[in-house]
């Protein structure tokens, strides 16, 4: 489709000069070695914009303000480069959630911005202006082999005793989340010979409530943090719970990034800063849970993660392993008990 603007003739030329070109004239108009009008002639600028530049008037960047300082595009490249060491490398989905976390979580509002979710072109300029950044295949790993790999055990292992030298257990952290239901489970019952589809009085809606459990090397558990699935939080919905644990409600239920944030820097940071040394947080779903000023805090506090290989959480999540599974059989005793009152 041809172009139906086109520069009219005798229309006026705009910057046809280089920064360098002008740096260069204002530094011999300053020093005297030119005057305005014979450096005007000598490298093709108008007087009158020698006389703002020199008085520091219109020197705005030329186009829509940036949206971001340099300072937080470049902590964005940092969690897209964290992100991919730990194994979870980031796509353009990610980047605009991302972002669009970052602006919930400081309160401003960007009106090009839907919702604060940047645009596909935003993000494409993004990647255009920080050369470092390349859009690249990902190698799939099925789950499978990666929950039985030898070698990708045998790495984690030897990167975890790496990362654990000199670190004393108490500054040894481990995180995981799950689920507890309103729902006791199947219970063995004896019946009529023949009976195919046995059922018991058991009133139950299957709710379902995410609590985050950590704790470190040395046995100390930190308060629980609850996750409810609600759009507000009702006040008996807090009261008579384990102490100092705290609470909150997401629309699905399970932690989000905004979430896990609270729960790090009110719960997990308050802990890690008792100690001082290195400290390691061992957990899993990084993807989903760090943010930038997340990571931020961690160079800062001098706290290392060190990811879980994906699907192996049954073998390498001392949580699932030695604290869920024997909790939710007593959660269940508890439910079946509470039901028959």
């Amino acid at each position: 489709m041809p172009n139906k603007y086109k520069k009219q003739l005798g229309s006026r030329t705009y910057r046809n000069y280089s920064d360098e070109q002008l740096e260069k004239c204002l530094n011999e108009v300053k020093n005297k070695i030119k005057t305005q009008r014979e450096a005007a002639r000598a490298y093709g600028i108008s007087r009158r914009t020698i006389n703002y530049k020199l008085k520091d008037l219109h020197n705005s960047k030329i186009g829509r303000p940036d949206i971001f300082s340099t300072n937080e595009e470049k902590s964005f490249v940092d969690h897209i480069i964290v992100m991919s060491n730990y194994g979870f490398p980031i796509d353009k989905t990610d980047l605009r959630h991302i972002v669009k976390s970052y602006l919930d979580r400081i309160g401003r509002k960007v009106s090009v911005f839907k919702n604060n979710l940047p645009g596909l072109s935003w993000t494409a300029n993004f990647i255009k202006r920080h050369k470092n950044l390349s859009i690249r295949l990902a190698s799939n790993i099925k789950r499978t082999r990666a929950a039985i790999d030898k070698e990708i055990l045998e790495n984690y292992i030897l990167n975890l005793k790496e990362t654990l030298s000199g670190v004393l257990p108490e500054n040894v952290y481990n995180y995981d989340e799950t689920n507890l239901t309103d729902n006791p489970g199947q219970k063995k019952v004896l019946v009529k010979r023949g009976s195919k589809y046995p059922e018991r009085i058991c009133n139950t809606s299957k709710v379902a409530i995410s609590l985050m459990m950590c704790g470190n090397a040395k046995g100390e558990i930190l308060p629980p943090y609850v996750v409810y699935k609600a759009k507000g939080l009702w006040e008996p919905w807090t009261q008579n719970g384990p102490k100092n644990c705290r609470y909150n409600t997401s629309p699905s239920g399970w932690f989000d990034a905004n979430i896990f944030q609270d729960w790090f820097e009110k719960t997990l940071l308050r802990h890690l800063k008792k100690n001082p040394g290195k400290k390691v947080v061992i957990g899993d779903n990084l993807s989903s849970h760090l943010s930038s000023y997340i990571i931020d805090i961690c160079k800062k506090e001098n706290i290392y993660f060190v990811c879980l290989p994906p699907n192996s959480t049954h073998l390498t999540q001392p949580l699932d392993v030695a604290f869920f599974h024997p909790m939710k059989v007593d959660w269940r005793k508890i439910l079946s008990e509470w039901k028959k009152v």
